[in-house]
């Protein structure tokens, strides 16, 4: 049932604030059964359980499932296989530098053109640092992205590919 409905059609006029809040389930007798405490919302992003009722609550970006099961997307695409977080003497990028990097991997039977998607450090920033036009990741292959302070960002496709920070 929706936050707004109540059964037979009446609808109750109030919304929940995006700056967050907490949200009381209690039985006929006033008994606290659950509790959500949720932060600061994003428009157009829905909160819940998964799977139904259980377990930790997610955000479901692709869109809101009321009066249906929970659901994340399925994403299908290049994942972060490894990082090196502090890379202090254990590998060196092909001009011999220690920075930190990530590793990603392509578990699709094709190229995933990463241009134009981004990856952020420190703080969830979209475009933070763009892959350069041209950038692929071939099938079931991995590609390394250094994140190394001292050089500058990649804007282009180079042997080694690095974020700049």
């Amino acid at each position: 049932m929706w936050a707004d409905e109540q059964p037979g059609g009446n609808h109750l006029d109030f919304k929940l604030p995006a700056s967050g809040g907490r949200i009381d389930l209690f039985d006929a007798t006033g008994n606290l059964l659950d509790q959500v405490v949720y932060g600061l919302q994003s428009e157009g992003a829905s909160l819940g359980r998964l799977p139904d009722g259980t377990g930790p609550v997610v955000t479901f970006t692709a869109s809101a499932s009321p009066g249906t099961t929970n659901y994340l997307p399925v994403y299908s695409g290049p994942v972060l296989n490894e990082l090196m977080a502090n890379n202090i003497g254990i590998v060196k990028d092909n001009e011999g530098r220690w920075g930190d990097w990530i590793e990603l991997y392509n578990p699709l039977d094709s190229p995933f053109n990463l241009s134009g998607l981004s990856l952020s450090a420190g703080e969830p920033k979209p475009g933070q640092w763009v892959f350069p036009p041209g950038t692929a990741l071939a099938a079931n292959d991995f590609l390394m992205v250094w994140f190394d302070g001292e050089r500058p960002a990649s804007t282009h496709g180079e042997a080694n590919l690095n974020a700049g920070r």
